[in-house]
């Protein structure tokens, strides 16, 4: 063989790295025994994932573990320093990690450190009163939970991709609240007005016409509330009027009657005839994921709102929920915080959008199904083993296949809890499907507080 036989192949710098990358982690599997492999870090499992390495290294089964701050306080030791504060996202996001433990900064006399680095409280938002004197430290307490997830399916949710279901329930989430029967297009004038029930739970005052008064104005973008609830006779309900879907208080809440009032103007029927909603969201919430309030919360790593103003003028600020409707109103849970909130930094950087398919009702929504991006998820029927709601939106997880009832049991707080799923019940607008304490498939009303189960994919 000649010299020129012999074929010289230069890997450019990208690819040489990512071959030693590659040679270094299946070192470390080989190493490490068992087909898995120790992981320092989320940066080094996101590397992993994306090098296509998931199905080497790690089975269906596996769990990975994730830290959730759940609070973060503040204290000194100073001669020269009165008071002191900290925001509580800054410096989580700052420090890029959620943990048990505190973070003790010194000041030397001329500048703050963390052990031997010299830092800006500032980057940390970490703010101080006072002047500070030499020796003077800041304690930054941060407390935090951990999150089981389970690897639920490898490659599934695209190539190169860890699909991740937490092993219990998180928390009781409402699904969605029960919505507005009337949104104001432009201003609704004081005066006298009827809508109409369709013929629906007659026994409790459906299928007839009710009046009512509004004695002030409804500004442009205000809605109209009649929470007629379950067994309740629709002719104690009152009417509400809000100045909009972010007000808390009503302007006011008047009696309704059926008995007629002369020139009243008509609403219409609620079965979303012109400007009115359907009577099953009304009643108990909407059953489309799409508009829910749930699939708001689980993507959110935002704060709870808060409130400003008082009376009618009180208004919901800040936080993760916004109407996804005309007809929408806040949450059960406005005021917790998102399901991201808090996540180790590392982690949240790893979750990629993933494509989901939802059915959508036949009685308002058109029926059929409709795709939905989302970092985080509620898993649907047929993705834990159940049978779909009449129309297919997926099919099984590998690590539900071949589930039992009992499998699919989670409990929160140490008892068994019912848990949502995405499907909705598709011959009304308010049932979801969820997860029974038995393991079984079941229906209920969207108003309804269930454990949530996120899943999340890592690409």
């Amino acid at each position: 063989m000649s010299v020129n036989d012999i074929e010289i192949k230069i890997l450019d710098k990208a690819t040489y790295v990512e071959k030693m990358d590659t040679q270094n982690a299946l070192l470390a599997a080989i190493a490490s025994g068992a087909g898995s492999v120790q992981i320092s870090s989320f940066k080094d499992l996101h590397q992993l994932v994306r090098l296509g390495l998931a199905p080497k290294l790690f089975k269906v089964g596996d769990q990975i573990k994730v830290e959730k701050e759940t609070s973060v306080s503040i204290s000194k030791d100073s001669t020269g320093i009165t008071a002191v504060s900290v925001a509580e996202d800054t410096f989580v996001d700052y420090v890029d990690e959620a943990i048990n433990g505190y973070y003790e900064f010194e000041f030397d006399g001329n500048v703050w450190k963390l052990g031997e680095e010299v830092v800006d409280l500032a980057n940390y938002g970490i703010s101080i009163t006072g002047t500070p004197a030499e020796g003077d430290k800041v304690i930054v307490h941060e407390t935090a939970a951990e999150l089981v997830f389970n690897i639920i399916g490898i490659d599934v949710d695209g190539s190169k991709s860890v699909t991740l279901q937490l092993d219990q329930c998180y928390a009781n989430i409402q699904f969605d609240s029960p919505e507005a029967f009337y949104y104001c297009s432009s201003q609704l004038a004081a005066g006298s007005y009827k809508f109409t029930l369709p013929d629906w739970d007659s026994s409790y005052g459906g299928n007839q016409t009710y009046y009512f008064t509004l004695t002030s104005a409804v500004p442009a973008g205000g809605q109209l509330m009649f929470p007629w609830g379950y067994q309740q006779q629709a002719s104690s309900v009152k009417v509400s009027s809000y100045k909009s879907a972010k007000h808390k208080n009503a302007i006011e809440s008047v009696s309704v009657t059926t008995t007629p009032i002369a020139d009243a103007v008509d609403l219409g029927t609620l079965n979303g005839e012109l400007a009115c909603n359907h009577v099953h969201k009304i009643r108990y919430g909407n059953n489309r994921y799409a508009h829910s309030a749930i699939r708001q919360w689980m993507n959110s790593d935002k704060k709870g709102a808060t409130t400003s103003g008082s009376g009618a003028d009180e208004v919901y600020t800040g936080g993760w929920w916004n109407p996804q409707n005309n007809f929408d109103r806040p949450s059960a849970n406005v005021t917790d915080p998102g399901f991201l909130h808090g996540i180790d930094p590392e982690f949240k950087k790893m979750l990629g959008a993933v494509s989901k398919t939802v059915a959508k009702n036949t009685v308002m929504d058109g029926g059929g199904t409709e795709s939905l991006s989302d970092k985080v998820f509620l898993l649907a029927n047929e993705e834990m083993n159940l049978s779909n709601p009449g129309v297919s939106e997926s099919s099984v997880y590998p690590y539900w296949s071949g589930s039992t009832n009992a499998d699919r049991v989670k409990y929160l707080a140490g008892s068994a809890r019912y848990y949502w799923l995405r499907s909705p019940y598709r011959s009304n607008g308010i049932l979801v499907y969820f997860v029974s304490t038995d393991g079984s498939l079941d229906i209920y009303y969207a108003l309804n507080s269930f454990g949530a189960v996120p899943a999340c994919v890592i690409i």
